[in-house]
């Protein structure tokens, strides 16, 4: 969808800017130079790499895998969390659970924690907060 005018506009700033010609120019002809070729090749392996990686993001992206830090009070985990576990383990194999029962406030960021269960009715504000429901 572009001009000739603009492509080649373009591919002489690029000369320019590596500081060789990429092309060969004749009235009749345009043909790569040896620098072209090997321009043009790296661009190649470069856009197949990338390729690869977001095809590799992507498929994470649909299965969850990694280590999945998880705190909450001890009676909350022991009473609902527990019975959680084997399923939860179950449907997502690739994910290493790392869970912390603690009655103290941990504080997420330093800890280095990916989620806190909390039991209470004023969440931190700088943290987001989700209901999961209602203890009593």
């Amino acid at each position: 969808d572009r001009s000739t005018a603009s492509v080649t506009r373009q591919v002489a700033a690029l000369e320019q800017r590596l500081g060789t010609r990429l092309l060969n120019r004749t009235t009749r002809r345009v043909s790569l130079t040896s620098a072209g070729t090997a321009y043009y090749q790296r661009c190649l392996q470069l856009l197949a790499d990338l390729d690869d990686l977001e095809a590799t993001v992507g498929a994470q992206a649909l299965e969850p895998a990694g280590v999945l830090r998880v705190n909450a009070p001890v009676s909350y985990g022991i009473e609902r969390l527990a019975a959680l576990l084997p399923g939860f383990c179950a449907r997502y194999p690739q994910v290493e659970l790392d869970l912390s029962l603690s009655d103290r406030l941990v504080d997420m960021v330093e800890e280095g924690f990916d989620v806190a269960i909390r039991i209470t009715r004023q969440p931190a504000p700088t943290l987001i907060a989700r209901r999961l429901g209602t203890v009593r």
